[in-house]
């Protein structure tokens, strides 16, 4: 199970990544047909064809949307799949804090360990 929720999160990435490199792609599309046609040695072929070009970037949206009520975007899936990898580890970071010593120390009790604040010795905190 867990492998299928992985397999269809790298999917929706490689989606995600793809559709938004479409988009970029897109949107510089129409920056170089601008110009074109505002470049005053341009063909009356060339400009033509960016005018056309232009007319139907305006009227297609070049947005993904579902069910035309809401857009989707793109960079979403990654946002979550990167905060979704950072709550990962930090809850494993949480649930395992002393892993190396664990590997190290064995058959050894250690005392808990004191909090000893002293701002002198912290840097960030000669301010207070």
């Amino acid at each position: 199970m867990l492998g299928w929720s992985g397999a269809s999160w790298f999917h929706l990435l490689i989606i995600s990544m793809q559709s938004d490199l479409f988009f970029k792609e897109v949107q510089q599309l129409k920056l170089i047909c601008a110009y074109v046609q505002l470049k005053p040695s341009s063909s009356a072929e060339l400009l033509k064809l960016t005018k056309n070009i232009l007319k139907t970037l305006e009227v297609r949206d070049t947005h993904m949307s579902v069910y035309d009520m809401f857009s989707f975007n793109t960079g979403l899936a990654l946002k979550i799949a990167a905060s979704t990898f950072v709550y990962i580890t930090v809850q494993l970071q949480l649930a395992f804090p002393n892993l190396k010593e664990v590997h190290k120390i064995v058959n050894v009790t250690l005392p808990p360990a004191e909090f000893d604040f002293d701002p002198r010795k912290v840097k960030e905190f000669w301010f207070l």
